[in-house]
């Protein structure tokens, strides 16, 4: 069977990632994130090949997306990986951060994330496994459970808002106030059911 490196240099449309677990073992970032947990300020070096191989697919017309379904409190992983995202969001994947509190059965959560039931059925075995998730029978639907952060679950969620708070702070920071008022108008707009 071919390693996601392989499927990310020969997808032809479209790739998708569900990440759901509280970390990742990934050799190549062993440096950053222990530069990340002794406090320092830590940016995607310019050479490093996800962001390079994310620009290259998506200026050849290809779309990258990824969902990453956090719990708090946040792991100092999370925290790490949510920081590297601005760099790879520029480079054109389209990242979105899911909060399990939001949708406590899996159906929500499948349907929220636009992935398949089974798809969050697995992971949902996973993270119970590990330990950030609790799986219960809904109290009047045998059929059905409720999802529940565990205690480590919901710091990681927590540190997550944080961290996604600052970096948006940082970034409006670079606005100016007619600029801020602009684009709060257009969001608003386009909150608005059609």
């Amino acid at each position: 069977m071919a390693d996601l490196a392989w499927w990310l240099a020969n997808f032809q449309r479209s790739a998708f990632r569900l990440e759901m677990l509280p970390a990742y073992f990934i050799p190549q970032e062993a440096e950053l994130l222990a530069a990340f947990r002794r406090g320092e300020n830590v940016r995607v070096p310019y050479d490093h090949p996800w962001p390079a191989l994310v620009h290259q697919a998506t200026h050849a017309g290809k779309t990258m997306q990824r969902v990453r379904v956090v719990a708090h409190p946040l792991s100092d992983y999370l925290r790490f990986e949510l920081s590297l995202y601005p760099r790879s969001v520029k480079a054109g994947e389209e990242i979105r951060v899911a909060n399990l509190d939001d949708h406590p059965e899996p159906t929500d959560l499948a349907r929220a994330l636009l992935i398949p039931k089974p798809s969050v059925t697995f992971m949902v075995k996973r993270l119970e496994k590990a330990g950030y998730l609790r799986r219960q029978l809904h109290p009047t639907d045998l059929r059905r459970f409720h999802l529940s952060l565990t205690p480590p679950g919901r710091r990681a969620m927590e540190q997550a808002r944080d961290i996604l708070d600052e970096a948006f702070g940082q970034r409006l920071a670079r606005l100016g106030r007619s600029e801020r008022a602009e684009l709060i108008r257009l969001l608003q707009k386009m909150s608005i059911e059609p």
